[in-house]
């Protein structure tokens, strides 16, 4: 990345385009401010970069089906039965991101849809009316208001069948992620549908998906928050720093219906009970 291209970026040039490979950008930012991130995010890597490098989830088709595996035990037991089907979740297959797991609740929204956006088919409503755990991670420092969101995690994706702790211990230095900090943004607030897509944290979650992240915003407010005394949701609650004693990794849980307004929860434990979406690979 040329230094022109960083100031045109600290600028929130539109025209400053993509500079260089993902991994130059994710370390310029993580040592020049996650405010900056979150702004690129926004303006700049959602319209100069192609999102497609998150493969659509069919619904239905013969190329991949989901299905959400639950009653399987903890994060570790849940993850191997996705992997490896048992008789209940026959077949292999696959889990999702955060981003994947929105896609694909948006795919499945609109496929009970009619033109109009007139219900054709409750088959949706399973899927949003549970939460769901996923592969993107919040990293926490101990004892910090420091924090990163990794979009997919290869320690929540190679968890072992019989990991039985609350969270992951993992040197938070030697996570690849920019940095966040609990008191620079709203967080552990509700926000408003307005509010979700300019989220720093939420832009993170979602990749740099504006789109995404609006359209599954949009249902999420139409069908259940909205309704709500508040009319506001979708906070992304963080694990409260005095009760981080070690540098850790735990996963992103993303609440559901009007119970959890689609929270996108980074405090719970990986020993809980868990659900995670799963693409089929072998229907």
């Amino acid at each position: 990345m040329t230094t022109d291209q960083k100031i045109k970026i600290l600028e929130l040039d539109p025209e400053a385009g993509m500079p260089g490979d993902e991994s130059d950008v994710r370390a310029f930012f993580a040592s020049n401010g996650a405010k900056y991130y979150a702004a690129y995010l926004e303006k700049v890597l959602s319209e100069k970069v192609d999102c497609g490098s998150v493969p659509d989830i069919k619904i239905g088709s013969s190329v991949a089906e989901y299905e959400i595996v639950k009653g399987c035990g903890n994060y570790g037991q849940t993850m191997y039965v996705v992997k490896n089907g048992n008789e209940k979740f026959p077949g292999k297959g696959k889990a999702l991101t955060a981003l994947e797991t929105m896609k694909a609740l948006v795919s499945k929204y609109k496929s009970c849809h009619d033109e109009k956006d007139n219900e054709t088919s409750r088959d949706w409503r399973p899927f949003f009316e549970s939460y769901l755990d996923t592969l993107t991670a919040f990293a926490y420092k101990a004892g910090s208001n420091n924090f990163k969101i990794v979009p997919r995690s290869s320690d929540l994706e190679n968890i072992a069948e019989n990991f039985s702790q609350s969270s992951i211990n993992k040197d938070y230095k030697s996570i690849d992620a920019p940095e966040l900090n609990r008191t620079k943004a709203e967080y552990n607030v509700d926000l408003t549908e307005e509010e979700v897509p300019k989220h720093e944290g939420w832009l993170m979650i979602a990749e740099g998906d504006v789109n995404t992240l609006k359209e599954f915003a949009h249902i999420a407010f139409k069908e259940y928050i909205s309704s709500t005394k508040s009319g506001k949701g979708m906070s992304i609650y963080l694990r409260d720093k005095n009760d981080i004693k070690h540098d850790s990794v735990r996963s992103l849980v993303l609440g559901y219906g009007c119970y959890y307004d689609f929270n996108a929860d980074g405090g719970s434990d990986l020993d809980d009970d868990a659900r995670l979406l799963r693409i089929n690979e072998t229907k």
